[in-house]
């Protein structure tokens, strides 16, 4: 997970939890669940990205859907709420590819709010950092067998950024009434 992104992790207690972890992971069978806010309005309300991504041609430190070596990648998304500048996305990656997300959002033109990395760079960021909330999480447990789901709320910072969008949001939504 990424330094920016707040959430869930999970963390194996001893090397068996982790061999079976792994395994998991390894066939997609850990469920992961994430909220995102990107910039603009997603062409459908669900939808799949599955471009391949790998390292950039010539930026060997950025990961890009522009590679010589690329590795399958697949990202699905729901749209949760749209906003006059943001849409929040419910995102669940399918592969677990380095910065599969902030990629995918990116190449499909619209970025992770916050993203100063593959998000637009020369403008003024709209959030002090990466607006990515991984929120939900369920696998099979080690020791019981049995699946188990975990989740968290969204942190404050990103709680009151979405309460003064949606604010704006209907101060909007009342001046287009006082219009009519």
């Amino acid at each position: 997970m990424d330094k920016e992104t707040s959430g869930l992790m999970v963390v194996a207690r001893s090397p068996k939890a982790y061999e079976l972890l792994q395994q998991q992971f390894r066939k997609r069978e850990v469920e992961k669940t994430y909220l995102g806010l990107v910039r603009g309005r997603m062409p459908e309300k669900k939808g799949k990205i599955s471009w391949p991504i790998g390292r950039h041609v010539k930026h060997g430190e950025r990961i890009s859907v522009k590679t010589k070596k690329p590795r399958e990648a697949e990202t699905r998304y729901s749209v949760q709420k749209e906003y006059k500048e943001f849409s929040l996305l419910e995102i669940k990656p399918i592969t677990g590819r380095t910065h599969q997300i902030r990629v995918h959002m990116a190449a499909s033109g619209h970025p992770l709010a916050g993203d100063t990395r593959y998000g637009r760079r020369k403008s003024k960021p709209s959030f002090p950092r990466l607006f990515l909330h991984a929120s939900c999480l369920s696998f099979i447990h080690p020791e019981t067998q049995k699946k188990v789901e975990f989740s968290s709320p969204l942190p404050e910072d990103l709680k009151k950024f979405l309460d003064k969008l949606e604010e704006k949001k209907k101060k909007s939504d009342m001046n287009l009434l006082v219009k009519k």
